[in-house]
């Protein structure tokens, strides 16, 4: 199953922006089609198409054809449309290809790629990762810093639970985290929590112990460094780390987090530790990983050459 048809039903006219968005879809291989006709539609199948309207006449249009659809946010109809959305947007011309495949993704229960680094994909887990999970958690490493997991058979339940529920409501969480060949090896992510009578939100992370020491963590952490200022437009974030979890702590203050009061949390002797400025800092690991990078080429080239060939060689050159 894959979204093969992209259907807009909307009183406006076809503009310069709506255009560059049907010819990106088109780039992608999604059919894309503008008020279309009765007979242009019918023999779509309803799981390959997403609809996108900003008229109750689109709800009509999807609930006819049983398409899902995502519907503009019109604050001055506060009745709730039936079938309900997927979900709700601004402007048709501020949407993207991206955006309106994750949406379809969204309305058939599939995993969002949330992003990927040179190594790594951040995706949402589903019911085929828990095993792995599972057996991740219940390793002599996680136990010592992780509280205690339920049976096999209540744990998949609150599997299943969260997956549904956290990811669509809040569109974030705690993501799976992949090699790019497909393997789990942890998870990392966002959700909320509360904080000197504030929702702030909450990193967590955990990589599996075999694949640990590797930097998959922090690779893990910068990216969702990067969604948050991104895509949540925030600055800060908090984690809850517990004393004993050495690796975690050294990872968190690498990353520019800073160690703030102690904490009892889920049994285990805590610290919070937070970061203000995910923005600016950034920007600074970034240019002293450059920098670091540069020195150790640099290293590695002179390596390569006897001290006195590289004195013959300036010697001649200056002589």
């Amino acid at each position: 199953m894959k979204l093969e048809y992209i259907i807009f039903i909307t009183p406006n006219k076809l503009n310069d922006l709506s255009c560059q968005l049907m010819h990106n879809l088109d780039m992608m291989e999604i059919h894309s089609l503008w008020n279309p006709k009765e007979e242009d539609v019918h023999s779509i199948p309803s799981e390959t198409a997403l609809v996108v309207s900003d008229t109750e006449l689109g709800t009509q249009f999807a609930a006819h054809h049983h398409f899902p659809y995502i519907l503009k946010w019109d604050e001055t109809n506060p009745i709730s449309p039936v079938p309900k959305p997927v979900c709700y947007f601004d402007q048709i011309e501020t949407l993207t290809c991206e955006y309106l495949s994750n949406q379809w993704k969204r309305a058939h229960h599939l995993p969002i790629t949330v992003t990927a680094t040179k190594r790594l994909i951040l995706k949402e887990l589903t019911l085929e990762d828990f095993e792995t999970l599972y057996t991740i958690r219940d390793t002599e490493t996680m136990r010592s810093s992780l509280p205690a997991q339920d049976t096999l058979e209540n744990e998949l339940e609150k599997h299943k639970h969260y997956i549904t529920y956290q990811y669509e409501f809040f569109d974030y969480g705690l993501w799976g985290v992949y090699l790019k060949d497909g393997t789990l090896i942890g998870q990392a992510g966002i959700q909320n929590q509360e904080y000197h009578n504030q929702t702030i939100l909450e990193l967590s992370y955990l990589i599996a112990p075999e694949y640990q020491k590797k930097g998959y963590a922090t690779e893990a952490v910068l990216a969702i460094y990067d969604y948050v200022v991104s895509n949540l437009k925030q600055e800060r974030l908090l984690a809850i780390i517990a004393k004993n979890n050495l690796p975690s702590i050294k990872t968190a203050m690498n990353l520019g987090m800073k160690r703030c009061e102690e904490v009892e949390h889920l049994g285990f002797s805590c610290n919070y530790y937070i970061i203000d400025d995910i923005r600016d800092f950034v920007v600074r690991y970034h240019s002293e990983q450059k920098r670091v990078n540069a020195a150790k080429s640099a290293f590695r080239s002179a390596m390569k050459h006897p001290v006195q060939e590289v004195y013959s060689k300036y010697k001649k050159k200056f002589k």
